[in-house]
């Protein structure tokens, strides 16, 4: 079972943003976008997530075609994490994670018992169960994020879309962020597709990485086959060098000005 996305194109006011882009999305592997600022990787995963709907293409779904599941039940397949949360009420985290139980209840139903002991058991799972009573508004950044990936494992979803969640975060907060989402690929045996800035965070915690330039797909595949010089010097417009330190950890470096600035992996 997978999500199959077909030849999507997309744009705004006469302008292609997307253009037949296609790829899978598996489950219980890490997939990873990768790409420059304004290439359309937000807008990929809000199609892919039925927040927008594409110009043209299929998204399929366990066989089923986007348009034909209802909204609840799509709810169920997938959970979508947006990079930006903005809540104008003081609800407790608790409250927050609960929310992610709507898909399973009536219109007029409230959150019963199980409801909010699922709720519990993914504040557990990330490890943040002590915030539960606190005020969401009064949370970090890092906090933040924390509760809206448990929010999505609340909703038990089949797969989590989440949109660079460790955007706006320090260097331990985003290694904590992703080794919970490796940790929850690894025990729940979901899919997972992750937009990303930094190709050194992709290595280390992906399965599969989705290069987007301008617009389309320029490589998708595993990625120590993907992230190769040519390919990341077209991704990012930049001389990047992918070299080899000892025991065959790799580390991307950027030369800009006969300088180079090294992330290690």
């Amino acid at each position: 079972m997978a999500i199959k996305i077909q030849n999507i194109r997309f744009g705004y006011e006469g302008s292609a943003l997307l253009k037949d882009c296609s790829f899978n999305i598996g489950k219980g592997k890490i997939y990873s976008l990768l790409g420059g600022n304004g290439c359309g990787k937000t807008t990929l995963i809000k199609i892919i997530g039925g927040v927008l709907k594409a110009e043209s293409g299929n998204i399929i779904i366990d066989d089923r075609e986007i348009g034909k599941i209802k909204t609840k039940e799509l709810a169920r397949k997938i959970a979508y994490v947006p990079q930006e949360h903005i809540s104008s009420f003081p609800y407790s985290v608790l409250e927050i994670v609960v929310m992610g139980r709507n898909p399973y209840l009536g219109m007029f139903s409230r959150p019963s018992v199980k409801d909010y002991n699922i709720a519990k058991e993914a504040l557990n799972l990330v490890g943040i169960c002590s915030l539960k009573d606190r005020n969401y508004m009064n949370l970090s950044g890092g906090e933040k994020q924390l509760v809206f990936i448990a929010r999505a494992i609340a909703q038990e979803a089949k797969y989590i879309l989440l949109d660079e969640p460790t955007a706006n975060l320090d260097f331990k907060n985003q290694y904590k962020v992703l080794n919970i989402i490796s940790k929850i690929v690894s025990e729940r045996k979901i899919g997972v597709l992750i937009s990303l800035h930094d190709p050194n965070l992709a290595l280390t915690f992906s399965d599969y990485g989705i290069m987007i330039k301008d617009g389309s797909v320029l490589a998708n595949g595993n990625m120590d086959d993907i992230l190769t010089n040519q390919n990341l010097r077209l991704l990012y417009d930049a001389e990047v060098n992918v070299s080899y330190l000892d025991k065959g950890r790799k580390f991307i470096s950027i030369v800009q000005e006969k300088e180079e600035y090294m992330m290690i992996v």
